[in-house]
């Protein structure tokens, strides 16, 4: 009879799903036989306003929002409002999370947000069935309380760091084990200099050019359009891509400032698929502070510039890249563009030997393993 792993995610951010579909891959992959993975949106069946604040109202945090988020992060640090913002969630989730469980019947359970964490020990209690349950942390540095607001899980995390907050904050030691960050399997090794080369041909690329690539997906990039305009105006020396998610206003912005400027080589593109080619053939990468993005960023030996974070929960991630001479940090699109000027101008051996320093590697493999020990 098969294990069956049952994945819980929500829709807030990409980079719990993505978390979870790369170790069911390899699980997939390797033992396909034995282990049956299954992946499950927590959030499933949860009450629309409930979703609209939550998934729709991270989304938005992104971009316009920013400084709300921001607000409701610094107030979940305290343990009261923790406490009854768990107790909220679990009273709208632990009847779907119920179902699941009764309809499943899983034999491990690997929970990708802290919000189905509460729920799922209540209804496992409740039902009286005894499984392993492990919560992986996806934000590689920093924890807030709500994350580790259940002390009696196992939880992987991506860093030291991460594991001394958690012992702070009452989860025991032997609770936590630290793996490499979470990747997508292609990750694992960077195209070679020829295939870049064919890659870049089927882009309509120039191979004597360094190439900018605007990084972002889901709903782009905040301030894309004026980081595009800011390049062309500028003159920078090189060629861009950007990648604009579904936000279709921003799509139709760079493909005007594209089209206005035919003496540039700029690819527009909206939602991909293709991401791992886009990075691979890039030199340096504006984008956002995404923990798994900027790790595959860096383990294909590109350069990262970030424009945003979100203060308090990504302040010590940003800090990592800034502190280990691995990238940029600049949230002023003028500056930040002058860094880029700079950057193209210069011999990036530095930053690639730092790269190499830190001995990143793709920690899928690794979890998967532990998982299916357990």
């Amino acid at each position: 009879m098969k294990k069956k792993f049952l994945f819980l995610y929500i829709q807030a951010g990409g980079g719990h799903i993505s978390a979870a579909r790369a170790i069911a891959r390899y699980m997939d992959q390797h033992y396909a036989e034995t282990v049956d993975p299954v992946l499950i949106d927590g959030f499933t069946e949860a009450p629309r306003w409930l979703k609209k604040i939550i998934i729709d109202g991270y989304k938005a945090s992104q971009t316009t929002g920013q400084r709300v988020y921001e607000l409701l992060y610094r107030l979940n640090e305290q343990r009261l409002f923790a406490k009854i913002s768990q107790m909220l969630l679990c009273r709208f989730v632990q009847g779907y999370i119920k179902k699941v469980i009764l309809q499943q019947r899983p034999t491990q359970m690997v929970i990708l947000h802290f919000f189905l964490v509460r729920p799922t020990i209540k209804m496992l209690k409740k039902l009286k069935i005894d499984i392993p349950v492990t919560t992986i942390i996806t934000d590689p540095f920093t924890i807030n309380r709500l994350r580790v607001i259940e002390k009696d899980v196992d939880y992987i995390v991506f860093s030291e760091r991460a594991r001394n907050t958690a012992v702070k904050r009452g989860v025991p030691h032997h609770k936590i084990r630290i793996h490499p960050t979470i990747l997508k399997q292609e990750f694992n090794q960077p195209l070679s200099a020829e295939q870049i080369i064919e890659k870049k041909k089927s882009f309509g690329l120039s191979l004597e050019q360094k190439t900018i690539f605007i990084m972002w997906a889901g709903d782009g990039i905040p301030k894309g359009e004026k980081i595009l305009q800011e390049l062309v105006d500028t003159k920078v020396d090189g060629q861009i891509m950007i990648v604009c998610g579904k936000n279709q206003k921003l799509e139709r912005q760079a493909n005007k400032i594209a089209s206005l400027h035919p003496e540039y080589i700029i690819k527009v593109f909206g939602f991909v698929d293709f991401m791992y080619d886009l990075v691979n053939i890039s030199d340096i990468i504006i984008t956002k502070w995404w923990p798994a993005t900027i790790m595959e960023i860096l383990m294909m030996k590109k350069i990262p510039v970030i424009n945003s974070y979100i203060r308090w929960q990504e302040k010590w991630n940003m800090e990592f890249v800034v502190d280990n001479n691995v990238g940029f940090y600049e949230p002023n699109v003028h500056k930040m563009v002058k860094i880029v000027h700079d950057m193209m101008q210069s011999d990036f051996s530095v930053y690639h030997d730092n790269i190499h320093k830190l001995q990143l590697r793709n920690g899928t493999e690794e979890v998967a393993e532990y998982l299916m020990k357990k």
